[in-house]
């Protein structure tokens, strides 16, 4: 059996992998003649379920179609013709108002802070049905210092 023997050193030194390209890139960040009333987002290619081209378009926005005149990606740059999307890096440019981008932060702002409220006043968790059959009786007891009204977030 091998003995264990001490060491002045703490813990296993960390080999960490090299960085990939991708992570060491400003991609998708800059763009050359990007018109200021309207704000631009990159959105990826691949079918994320949750953030793609259908959920930013059911948001209002549209995918920026190229004009020499107007917004084109100063990095990962590709010969586009008149009307094409601008597509770099497997991502597309999609874009809207930026009144209309405004307006989609205060409903966004308005929404996190009803939910706040509603964490706040609830003084009882209150369980479904399914819950309270799968915890069968089972609660938290609050004490008196749990105030959620003093909760910050």
């Amino acid at each position: 059996m091998a003995e264990a023997t001490e060491s002045k050193q703490r813990g296993v030194k960390r080999e960490d992998p090299p960085p990939r390209p991708v992570e060491q890139t400003a991609n998708r960040g800059f763009l050359e003649g990007a018109d200021p009333t309207k704000h631009y987002v990159w959105v990826s290619e691949v079918n994320d379920p949750t953030i793609n081209v259908g959920f930013y378009k059911s948001q209002g926005y549209k995918v920026a179609q190229y004009d020499p005149s107007e917004a084109r990606p100063s990095l990962g740059y590709q010969e586009f013709q008149q009307g094409d999307p601008i597509k770099s890096m497997g991502m597309v440019l999609m874009e809207c108002p930026l009144e209309h981008k405004l307006d989609l932060d205060r409903k966004g702002q308005a929404r996190a802070n009803e939910i706040e409220e509603t964490i706040r006043n609830r003084d009882v968790d209150p369980l479904s049905p399914e819950e309270r059959r799968v915890f069968r009786g089972i609660t938290s007891v609050r004490t008196e210092q749990d105030n959620r009204k003093r909760w910050q977030f």
